[in-house]
């Protein structure tokens, strides 16, 4: 992270500096008292389970240089004597603001425009950390490339993934998570994104949204927000995502399989525990891409990922390099060998829609053996939930699966839909 002053971070919170110097710096910032560093600011966050305030005192033992806190600041805060901190005192910096998790999205916002570099934004119900860690690969080939760590999507890891930005940085690729309505919109803001990628719609996070259409709308934020200067990428074969070309100012680039899109897959062959192959058409020009990944689902991924690189004006050379080099993500569609079994692991996560594609993917690879499938519960499906499992366990036993298991509450509703 490049060295923020105290002054700016007042600045971007509109908070109110209770101690320090304002022309003092920080070079860091941290929400988790256990990993804060000297010269680092530690911003208290209040979740649902933690009150980061309660630590405020653990993190200024550990050093820190600041914190910044909604609630009335400690006075005693008995820091170590003689040491040099950013403030230029011998105790921290204490910003006060109404909100932390708001001030840390400021801060973010703030950083974030201190660079003209552009920013990829991807979001989605399934997809979206494959999607960014295959555009990361093909980018990275030939620029610097800052990408999301994992799945760190949601609002405090997407500034905490800005702050990592540097001079050094030429493009940033984030992943955007949400569980509510409006959650996309503030991610949006924060990181100001050049080209938004919108993978799918899929039941996610019902608990929270109550059905598709309102999980439709959380997504759509991202591209809803775009300026006309900007790019949409768009899944065409998606209904949802289709319809979302309506409200759009940005352009648009569209990728599919099964209707004309600009960015599509043709003649596509399952290499089964190879990978696929196909051949891959950006407009008019058309070229071969072998993946080492799995699944149909992983094409459209690749299809997202070209669309991104193109926009950006990533040469053909440079797509097929980084795709085909592309491994399989621990957790999604990777096979394992180990005592005559072949194992097809999804573990990472599940839902309705990415279920159907890991039977799809097992179907696909044609064992000479049983296919068996050990499934757990699908969570945050909210008012869907029984009927969810019960409909997967329906389509599993259409599916010529040799036996299911299930292993929790939910789960025993996929082994009822697949009895039924």
């Amino acid at each position: 992270m490049e060295k923020l002053k105290v002054s700016e971070l007042v600045k971007a919170t509109g908070g109110r500096l209770i101690q320090g110097n304002p022309k003092g710096k920080i070079s860091g910032i941290s929400t988790d008292s256990r990993k804060i560093e000297k010269n680092e600011l530690f911003i208290a966050l209040k979740g649902p389970r933690y009150d980061g305030h309660d630590f405020v005192q653990e993190a200024i033992k550990k050093g820190t240089s600041g914190i910044l806190v909604s609630q009335s600041p400690i006075t005693d805060h008995s820091a170590p004597e003689g040491r040099d901190l950013a403030s230029g005192g011998r105790s921290p910096i204490t910003i006060l603001v109404r909100d932390t998790l708001r001030a840390l999205g400021q801060i973010a916002k703030y950083y974030r425009e201190k660079f003209t570099l552009p920013v990829i934004a991807v979001t989605g119900s399934t997809g979206k950390t494959t999607t960014k860690d295959m555009i990361a690969s093909i980018l990275s080939l030939e620029r610097a490339v800052l990408k999301t760590q994992g799945n760190f999507n949601n609002e405090v890891g997407v500034p905490l993934t800005l702050f990592r930005l540097s001079r050094e940085h030429e493009v940033a690729v984030l992943e955007l998570g949400m569980s509510a309505l409006g959650e996309i919109e503030r991610l949006t803001r924060i990181s100001s994104p050049k080209i938004g990628v919108m993978t799918n719609v899929g039941e996610v996070h019902l608990q929270y949204l109550g059905n598709i259409q309102r999980v439709a709308r959380a997504e759509a934020e991202l591209v809803y927000a775009l300026g006309k200067d900007d790019v949409a990428i768009l899944n065409i074969d998606d209904p949802y995502v289709r319809e979302m070309r309506k409200g759009i100012k940005a352009r648009i680039i569209t990728y599919g399989i099964r209707r004309r899109a600009q960015v599509r897959a043709q003649r596509i062959e399952n290499l089964r525990e190879e990978g696929m192959r196909f051949i891959l058409r950006i407009g008019k020009e058309t070229f071969p891409l072998r993946l080492r990944c799995l699944g149909c689902h992983n094409i459209y991924n690749a299809l997202a990922a070209t669309s991104a690189a193109h926009a950006l004006g990533m040469k053909r050379k440079m797509i097929q390099e980084g795709l085909s080099q592309f491994p399989p993500l621990a957790g999604r569609m990777r096979i394992i060998k180990m005592r005559g079994f072949t194992i097809l692991d999804d573990t990472y996560n599940a839902s309705p829609k990415s279920f159907i594609a890991a039977i799809e993917t097992l179907r696909g690879l044609s064992p000479k053996g049983r296919k068996i499938i050990v499934a757990g519960d699908m969570l945050e499906l909210g008012e869907r939930a029984l009927l969810a499992h019960k409909e997967t366990g329906i389509y599993v036993a259409h599916s010529g699966i040799d036996r299911l298991i299930t292993c929790g509450n939910l789960a025993e509703y996929i082994a009822q839909g697949a009895i039924e």
